[in-house]
């Protein structure tokens, strides 16, 4: 029964469901009621994009079931065609000029433009005032305020930018590359100008148009290196090689060297050519027919032989390699020396040596740069050492180096920097190459070979200077460092860039240095060596110059050997070599500093391996041996570019350690050598 009655009442319940569903259309049977069509366009509500049929699709219509209103602009619920107030400002849309426009409602000036954001709202001609001058944008011709009118202003409401040179939108101020040439403004010498960047002569003509770039009046199409106004041309060999022979001077000592080479392609020499030829002290030394004998032997030994190497070439002394090329055994140092004025013979000697030998001794021929250091370092007390490619900028760039900016007795090294200072002399026009500096007794020093030339002798500036650099003449020194003047001598430290300038300044003549050393109390050289700038200025005013020329020669002062005569750093020397290479390469300063300095070179076959070389040695000895050696090179060649090297070795314990020239002298030549071998 229970189920029965719950049977029943499920039936009912589905019979009264159905007949819902089909009251309400549903079922999905064909006869229910039709869908929703609100304009009654046939299209039910569902499917129209536009139910109320008036031209506004649903989906941008604020009331899509009212074809009377479609937008509400004040969002209030009232569409905007019943509404009185469409932008809801309180203000009733027939009195508002603005009606969709919450923050305008009058136009006192009828531009178009609101009250409220119009700067001057009852002027119809002005709307804004970009800068607030007070001047309407459309009178205004400075709309920025930047002082660059709107017609000539790329950026006319911009106060920061006014151009743009390139047209790339962005104006010069915030432009990194205002012509777009791909330099930025910093690096570009021209930051306007997109066809030019650089102006290395700075002349103001670009590179590119500018048609002597380095300015060394010689064009850039015939100027090899158009970028550096010192160099006009290739490297000029100092002694050039004609078919092979080196092509000696027009100097006396190179005028019978020439005659002696003669000589061994000869049958004989007659003794009248030798009496000719030779000093009468000479002569009476050794005679004519022993002279003759001398050359005799040298002639059988090679025959025909000719100069193979230069390792000294100046006015009045020579040394040189000769032999036969191809036959090492028959080489030969000469060495020759002869009056400046007479051009006599004075001396002449030679002794064997192979010409494919090396004056590195064997046990050096090995080592490297730290253990060629190491090697120096137990042969004197301080050694500092600097090997460093010498740049297009003409600075120094170090390879090798110890203690390099330590300050050492530097002896004749020192004058590289009187070369300096003549040669700034020159290029000034306040001294020429041909200037006559005629023997004077108050500049005569001890060391000086021309000392036994006449008082009176009339040497010029040019072989001077190749004296005082090639046989480290002390009296050709004294004469040119008079002639320049110690303020030149010392202008030229400033100008080549010393490091350490105060360690040779005051800068000593030869004549005021060996006061110090053989004259003056010991005491008292002592006092100058720790005493201030000032102090030692007054001190060789007022004590030194007085004294004339050095004429007691008894070696006293040994302590101020090392410290009180000329200092100075390897860094230092070498930024002074490297000044050198500043002066034109086609001027009369170059011309006779390269004379100079090219004058020697020690150590043979240098010559053949390097274009340029420049040599300075030095030293200083008391009567135990020396107390200062040192050495100082460039080399260079166009193709590998500048080395200078420099070796300062000194002791100055006061004990009785010396230096042994031929021990330290290898190591150095060593340390050369690692150049040439890796370069």
């Amino acid at each position: 029964m229970q189920n029965q009655w719950l049977m029943a009442i499920r039936h009912g319940l589905l019979i009264t469901l159905l007949s819902v569903l089909s009251a309400c259309g549903g079922g999905g049977g064909d006869g229910g009621p039709p869908l929703l069509d609100n304009d009654n366009d046939g299209i039910a509500d569902v499917n129209d994009p536009d139910d109320d049929n008036d031209g506004t699709p649903d989906t941008a219509d604020a009331f899509p079931l009212d074809p009377t209103e479609t937008a509400d602009f004040d969002g209030d619920g009232i569409g905007d065609n019943a509404d009185t107030d469409d932008d809801n400002d309180g203000v009733d849309d027939l009195d508002d000029a603005f009606p969709f426009d919450a923050s305008e409602t009058e136009d006192s000036d009828s531009d178009g433009v609101g009250d409220n954001a119009d700067a001057f709202p009852n002027d119809p001609n002005e709307i804004a005032d970009f800068d607030q001058d007070g001047i309407g944008d459309n009178a205004d011709p400075d709309d920025d305020n930047d002082g660059v009118e709107d017609a000539m202003d790329a950026f006319p409401r911009d106060a920061s930018e006014s151009v743009d040179t390139d047209g790339d939108g962005i104006g010069n101020n915030a432009d990194t590359d205002d012509d777009n040439d791909a330099v930025e403004d910093s690096m570009d010498a021209f930051p306007l100008d997109p066809t030019e960047s650089a102006d290395n002569d700075g002349d103001g003509v670009g590179d590119n148009a500018d048609n002597d770039d380095d300015n060394d009046s010689v064009a850039d199409a015939d100027d090899p290196f158009p970028f550096n106004p010192a160099r006009t041309q290739a490297i000029q060999p100092l002694f050039p090689r004609v078919n092979g022979e080196f092509q000696l001077p027009n100097s006396p000592a190179a005028n019978q060297l020439q005659w002696f080479i003669d000589q061994l392609a000869a049958p004989s020499t007659s003794l009248q050519d030798i009496n000719d030829r030779f000093d009468p002290a000479a002569l009476a030394a050794i005679s004519a027919t022993e002279w003759r004998s001398f050359i005799d032997s040298l002639r059988n030994v090679m025959p025909g032989g000719t100069v193979q190497d230069i390792i000294t070439m100046t006015p009045v002394s020579i040394r040189v390699m000769v032999g036969i090329e191809g036959n090492p055994t028959s080489g030969h140092f000469v060495t020759l020396q002869s009056r400046y004025g007479t051009g006599l013979i004075t001396s002449l000697g030679a002794s064997r040596f192979n010409l494919d030998g090396s004056s590195v001794r064997i046990e050096d021929q090995n080592l490297t740069f730290d253990e060629a250091t190491n090697k120096l370092e137990t042969l004197a007390e301080d050694v500092s050492v600097l090997v460093a490619r010498i740049d297009e900028g003409n600075q120094c760039q170090p390879v090798f180096e110890r203690r390099s900016d330590t300050p050492r007795g530097i002896a004749s090294v020192f004058k590289i920097f009187v070369m300096g200072a003549v040669a700034q002399a020159i290029e000034d026009g306040v001294v020429t190459p041909e200037e006559i500096i005629p023997l004077t007794t108050e500049n005569q020093v001890l060391g000086g070979v021309i000392n036994n030339e006449p008082v009176g002798t009339e040497f010029d500036v040019r072989d001077m200077s190749t004296l005082m650099l090639g046989i480290s003449d002390n009296t050709a020194t004294e004469h040119l460092f008079k002639l320049v003047g110690r303020d030149r001598n010392e202008a030229i430290i400033d100008q080549f860039g010393f490091d350490d300038r105060d360690a040779i300044l005051p800068f000593l003549s030869m004549n005021e240095a060996f006061h110090l050393y053989f004259t003056v109390a010991e005491a008292d050289a002592l006092n100058y060596i720790v005493d201030s700038e000032a102090g030692q200025r007054s001190y060789v005013e007022d004590v030194l110059n007085p004294l004339g020329p050095v004429v007691n020669f008894v070696r006293a002062n040994v302590s101020v050997l090392v410290r009180g005569l000329w200092q100075s750093t390897p860094n230092d020397v070498c930024a002074a070599l490297a000044g050198m290479r500043e002066f034109p390469d086609n001027s009369e300063a170059f011309n006779v500093l390269d004379t100079a300095l090219g004058a020697e070179t020690v150590g043979v076959n240098v010559r053949g391996d390097w274009e340029r070389v420049w040599f300075k040695g030095g030293s200083l000895a008391d009567n135990l041996g020396l107390r200062v050696l040192t050495y100082a090179w460039m080399f260079e060649t166009d193709s590998r570019g500048a080395f200078a090297v420099i070796v300062f070795t000194n002791n100055d314990s006061g004990g009785n350690a010396r230096i042994d020239q031929a021990l330290v002298g290898s190591v150095a030549l060593r340390i050369a050598a690692i150049v040439n071998e890796t370069n």
